[in-house]
Formats: C-alpha cells, sequence, structure tokens
C-alpha cells in the first residue's frame, strides 16, 4: 500500500508538472506567433520602402543620362 501512495503521489506531481510544461509551450506559441506576425509587417514595409528606393534610382538615373 505504501509503495502505491508512493506511485500515485509521483503520477501527480508528473501531471502537475506536465500541466505547467503545457502552460508554458502554449504561451511560447503565443509569442512566436505574435513575432511571426510582427516581423511579416516589418519585412513587408521594408519591401514597399526598397521598391520605392529602386523607383527614386530609376528617375535619378535616367534624369542623370537625359542631361548629358
Amino acid at each position: 500500500m505504501k509503495d502505491e501512495s508512493k506511485i500515485v503521489e509521483l503520477l501527480f506531481e508528473m501531471l502537475r508538472k506536465f500541466d505547467v510544461l503545457t502552460e508554458t509551450v502554449v504561451n511560447l506559441t503565443g509569442r512566436v506567433d505574435n513575432l511571426t506576425v510582427t516581423v511579416d509587417l516589418r519585412l513587408g514595409k521594408v519591401e514597399n520602402e526598397i521598391v520605392k528606393l529602386n523607383l527614386i534610382s530609376s528617375e535619378n538615373s535616367r534624369a542623370l543620362e537625359t542631361g548629358r
């Protein structure tokens, strides 16, 4: 009976730690999802800025060529 009680106690402790681990994983998953959205938004902004800079560069190159 003592062994069974110890086993039950150990199983309970394992379940408690598993619950804590599960909560931690859920929180980390949420953070990763938020970071992914943030990175995607920032990447989109960077891509837009690159397109604008390329257009400006093209206009400047054309202006230099026609000014010669």
